[in-house]
């Protein structure tokens, strides 16, 4: 692996490789608007024309002609040439699973940092080799962190507090539930690499998705999901192989004490008049902690959170409301890792994008659907 540079305490110069969806509609206008922590520096795509379509897509002309394009029909400004750039600090890597994995070894292994979307991989094989791999390379390494938003949102960092603090920590049994519904012109059935016959991911949209929700779960849990037996269903052929999950799971004692809890997941992509509707309960020792995300009340499309506590009792019942922020969190979370303002890839002890983070999320979720595909049969994590 590369010598790593020292770190900067200029903003980060930033490459941005990959051109879909989510990359030009969420990654691009984040790295952009964030000009504290990030510097554009250059795009890839493997193709001239979506490269170029992603560098047009920056509104500013001025911050447009400062960033360089790299394609692979081009070898001499091709990913081995980005990856060679010592110019280059950092780069944000949103690909399809199964190509990703290998971009993101060979970005490490030049030394540049490294944030890549979720899932860390499509089966809890590859996320394990490459999880195990980053492991045992030699410190000190560039940071890797993965883009879990749904761990970083700061309406769920409030609720696993509220566990550890007001619930003392102990949770006696849990409930998520996930409810979408997903019509066959969803901008995301296109793809071809989330589901059908050249889907890449174990379950399909259910581990692309899952993983964020799961993440959410864990983070709140305080201990960790030890056993599942779930099982699965398909409702919409374009949506296949599966796009419901509903099963239960045990979790081991949290550092608090107790026993374990018992809890279920339920995860339907399916959801016939429910676009989106995301809930979650915790049952602790001394109260309740509910979290629920959906259209806002006052219309427009967008999305919140509610938080609720409810102790013991019933009385004295306290909500706060967010905003979607975890997008943004986790880019300067990262950031700050890397310019070693925070360390371990954890901050203040609360908010981890490690990648063992994010391999966990895939155990999870592979595990329901290997449960469903054997008839509910218990798999262990």
């Amino acid at each position: 692996m590369s010598p790593l540079p020292p770190k900067p305490a200029r903003p980060l110069r930033t490459a941005l490789i990959g051109a879909g969806i989510f990359a030009k509609r969420t990654h691009l206008p984040t790295i952009l608007s964030q000009k504290s922590c990030f510097t554009l520096v250059a795009v890839h795509s493997r193709s001239r024309k979506s490269a170029s379509a992603l560098h047009s897509a920056i509104s500013d002309t001025e911050t447009r002609n400062d960033v360089r394009l790299y394609h692979e029909e081009d070898g001499s400004n091709n990913l081995a040439a980005l990856l060679a750039n010592p110019e280059i600090d950092v780069v944000v890597i949103a690909l399809p699973v199964g190509a990703q994995e290998e971009v993101v070894k060979r970005a490490l292994q030049t030394g540049k940092h490294v944030f890549s979307e979720k899932p860390v991989a499509g089966t809890a094989a590859a996320a394990r080799e490459l999880v195990d791999w980053y492991a045992a390379t030699a410190s000190p390494r560039p940071v890797w962190a993965v883009a879990e938003n749904w761990r970083a949102e700061p309406a769920v960092l409030y609720a696993a507090e509220l566990v550890r603090t007001r619930g003392h920590g102990v949770v006696r049994s849990f409930s998520l539930s996930c409810l979408l519904e997903t019509k066959p012109d969803n901008q995301y059935v296109a793809t071809g690499w989330r589901v059908g016959t050249g889907s890449v991911v174990t379950g399909g949209f259910l581990m692309d998705g899952g993983v964020h929700w799961i993440a959410m779960l864990r983070a709140c849990l305080g201990g960790e999901i030890a056993r599942v037996a779930a099982f699965t269903g398909l409702a919409l052929p374009y949506c296949a192989p599966v796009d419901t999950v509903s099963g239960a799971v045990i979790v081991t004692p949290s550092p608090a004490g107790g026993t374990g809890a018992a809890g279920t997941i339920n995860i339907c992509f399916a959801a016939s008049g429910r676009p989106f509707e995301i809930s979650m309960t915790i049952i602790c020792e001394t109260g309740t902690v509910s979290v629920r995300c959906g259209p806002a009340k006052t219309g427009g499309g967008a999305r919140v959170f509610t938080v609720t506590w409810t102790p013991e009792g019933g009385e004295g019942e306290e909500t706060q409301e967010f905003g979607f922020a975890g997008f943004e969190a986790e880019f300067q979370h990262f950031a700050n890792l890397v310019k070693g303002e925070s360390s371990d890839g954890q901050l203040d002890g609360r908010l981890d994008l490690s990648p063992l983070q994010a391999c966990a999320d895939v155990l999870v979720v592979e595990a329901l659907i290997k449960s469903g595909e054997q008839g509910g049969a218990p798999v262990n994590i």
